[in-house]
Order: structure tokens, then sequence, then C-alpha cells
């Protein structure tokens, strides 16, 4: 038996090149799919305050220059937010997974910390309880 034949043979007792078959599934390169995911420049949350749904969709873009901060826009559904939290302008992310939302001065107007990977709670100010819950 020639080399070819037997080679042949040898690839169709494989599955290579039996009439029909598919390639074999090739596991994805990892790291080329998630290189090739970039982060989202900006990042979207429903904002819910005292368990009310008002429609209120925030919007923190990403800046490369701001590495712990981005700037804060409310939707135009969020007409009247109450209290200090129409002066925030800032998203700041911080090491520990929660976030804050901040003055132009730097004062603090409400922070969040991360509730189940989606979503976020607040903790300060007490009241009213707001959650930010993540928005494709």
């Amino acid at each position: 038996m020639s080399m070819t034949k037997t080679g042949a043979i040898l690839l169709m007792a494989l599955g290579i090149l039996a009439p029909g078959s598919k390639a074999a599934p090739v596991a994805p390169d990892m790291d080329a799919i998630t290189g090739s995911i970039s982060a989202r420049s900006e990042v979207r949350f429903r904002l819910y305050a005292g368990g009310v749904d008002d429609a209120c969709v925030l919007i923190a873009v990403e800046v490369p220059d701001l590495e712990d901060r981005r700037p804060l826009r409310f939707g135009a559904q969020c007409l009247d937010l109450g209290g200090d939290l129409n002066a925030a302008r800032w998203w700041q992310d911080r090491d520990d997974g929660s976030i804050a939302f901040m003055k132009d001065d730097g004062g603090v107007v409400a922070e969040f910390a991360v509730a189940d990977g989606a979503a976020f709670v607040s903790y300060a100010p007490r009241q009213p309880i707001m959650t930010l819950l993540a928005v494709d």
C-alpha cells in the first residue's frame, strides 16, 4: 500500500476526509476575543428612587484623561431628582467597586455600593434609597 493511500485511510478513520463531515470545532482564542471587545465608552443606568421608576436614565461617559471619574449626564426624563442629586456632575469609580456622584467642587452627593454586578444600591444619603440598574 502506498503512503498516499495509507495517509488517506488514516485521515478518513479520523473523520477528517469523510464525505459530509465537518471540520472539528476549534476552541476560540479567548485572548483574541477579549481583545476585540473593547470596554464600553459609556455606561447607562436607570435610576429608581424610593422604589419609583420615573424612567430616568443616567449616562457616564469615559474620558481618557480622567482615570477615576466620568462626566455624568441625566436623561430628559430626569426632571427634578430632588436634594443635591440635581447638582451631581461626576460619576466616580472607587477601588472597592462602589461609586459616588459628585458635584463640580468635589463634594459627594450620593454613594452607591455594588448590589449584584448589574446594579448599585445607595447607602448615602440614607433616604430615599436609590437603585441603579444597568441598561443595555
